[in-house]
């Protein structure tokens, strides 16, 4: 375990047999709305194939500040483009709207199918 309290592999892959938790809030969009699911994965191998495939950059504090300051300077984000916060565990990873494909795109909409879904908070 880091010391951080989360279990984790090289690269970002989740470490076997541990249960996963997975938290997903996506905001802004056209109608600038927020939404929250949560999904209780276990240690069911496809749900960790899935978060694997995605490929997912997890933030620390420094770097979450330095986005946060790119996106309000001019051309630093599109005005309309959802965002979603994906909480791996306790680790977070933002993924924009553009940037929803692939692996990514599977993942999120698993997510949003099968997770206990509510307002975000």
């Amino acid at each position: 375990m880091s010391s951080f309290g989360w279990h984790s592999e090289p690269h970002g892959a989740l470490a076997t047999g541990l249960p996963v938790i997975l938290e997903l809030r996506r905001t802004g969009g056209l109608t600038g709305g927020a939404k929250h699911w949560r999904v209780d994965a276990g240690d069911d191998p496809a749900w960790r194939a899935l978060v694997d495939a995605a490929g997912l950059q997890y933030s620390s504090g420094l770097g979450r500040a330095l986005r946060f300051a790119l996106i309000w300077m001019p051309g630093g984000g599109a005005p309309n483009d959802a965002k979603y916060d994906l909480w791996v565990d306790g680790r977070r990873a933002t993924i924009h709207g553009f940037d929803v494909i692939g692996a990514k795109h599977d993942l999120l909409d698993r997510i949003m199918r099968e997770g206990d879904d509510s307002p975000a908070g």
